[in-house]
């Protein structure tokens, strides 16, 4: 074959890329461990002379695993000394891309690590801290996770599937001491890549999931992790991710109950007595909603008809029963009132003046 020095050639350069094993393009991205094979060729003319396709070397190399956890939410709720089960609402994804485990597509799933940690730096901590979890997403808490730990194990574990998730709710109880309006509890949801074992169950640190650190190897589907900067200190690439919650104190209700003298100037048989109960919020913040306010008429008093009313706030409805269970708005219609109320109220938060009061009074007469 005779070579001439070419003249204006035309070159053209096709790439092919071949997938040599079936994946499925999933929102975490390429499957890892899929096999990705690349060829170029060439097609070019030199005077007369004309190559169709010369091809390359073929490059090959294989999917790495992504591991990434992703924790949402920043979840705050308003807590009052010594009322229990006050909630923070997260969500943890596992944004990973792991190998299937058998043809049937289905990819292996991650343990994860999850701890609920104080954040630091705030001023109390709440009581009796638990991780539960909503597995129906009505923003309720199911499953005690907290509960459930198995022995050996000192954290919450879950296995968790590609693309999915799961609805975690920090539950806590709110000790007497916070009493100081405005004072905060802050906590960290952390969750941790641990294993992408399928079948083994987590127990101890020393399990924890290794990221490959020597550079890429094409010829190996090696660990890396891709998560974010966390709330807790956590590093982006470093395994873990986490997100915060605060709890914040508001300023507890008070509530005070008076009784009057009868017409007599005294409290004497044929008397009636007017009961008067204040409730005040001293919230400067917030609003206190869906108040009830209540009081049982104690023997051998009676109800006096028509007398029941309630004061200040909005929405209260002013309603009476006879066993605590049954109430009417029409008093003369549960026959004896052993119980009286003012339901379903908001009162406003403290502004300085006399609005953030409600009150509800009543009559009883003394036989």
């Amino acid at each position: 074959m005779k070579w001439h020095k070419f003249s204006f050639p035309v070159v053209m350069l096709i790439t092919t890329l071949v997938l040599f094993s079936a994946s499925q393009a999933m929102a975490s991205g390429t499957e890892a461990g899929t096999s990705v094979s690349n060829t170029a060729a060439v097609s070019y003319t030199i005077d007369t002379t004309t190559v169709t396709d010369q091809p390359s070397n073929t490059v090959n190399f294989l999917v790495d695993q992504k591991v990434r956890v992703v924790v949402a939410g920043t979840p705050s709720q308003t807590v009052v000394a010594n009322v229990d089960d006050n909630e923070l609402a997260f969500t943890v994804t596992n944004d990973s891309n792991t190998e299937d485990t058998d043809s049937s597509g289905t990819q292996d799933p991650t343990w994860f690590q999850i701890r609920a940690v104080d954040a630091g730096g705030d001023d109390f901590n709440m009581d009796n801290v638990e991780i539960w979890e909503d597995t129906d997403n009505d923003g309720t808490p199911d499953i005690n996770l907290t509960a459930a730990i198995v022995a050996g194990q000192s954290e919450v574990y879950l296995l968790i599937d590609v693309d999915e998730m799961r609805n975690l709710i920090i539950v806590a109880d709110t000790p007497s001491t916070a009493t100081t309006e405005g004072d905060q509890a802050v906590y960290d949801l952390i969750a941790e890549a641990w294993s992408t074992s399928f079948s083994a169950t987590p127990v101890d640190a020393d399990n924890a999931m290794a990221e490959d650190g020597d550079g890429n190897d094409p010829g190996a589907s090696e660990i890396v992790f891709t998560d974010g900067t966390g709330t807790h200190g956590d590093a982006a690439g470093d395994g873990e991710h986490s997100a915060e919650g605060t709890y914040t104190v508001a300023a507890a209700m008070a509530v005070a109950k008076s009784v009057t003298n009868g017409a007599s100037g005294y409290q004497l048989p044929g008397d009636t007595v007017t009961y008067s109960i204040i409730v005040t919020n001293n919230d400067t913040v917030y609003e206190a909603s869906s108040v009830t306010i209540w009081d049982q008429i104690q023997a051998p008093l009676v109800y006096s008809d028509g007398s029941l009313s309630c004061t200040g706030g909005s929405g209260f409805n002013a309603e009476c029963s006879n066993d605590n269970s049954t109430w009417d708005s029409d008093c003369t219609a549960v026959g004896t009132v052993n119980y009286v109320r003012c339901d379903g109220g908001t009162i406003p938060e403290d502004t300085g003046g006399t609005d953030n009061e409600a009150t509800m009074s009543f009559d009883a007469d003394i036989p």
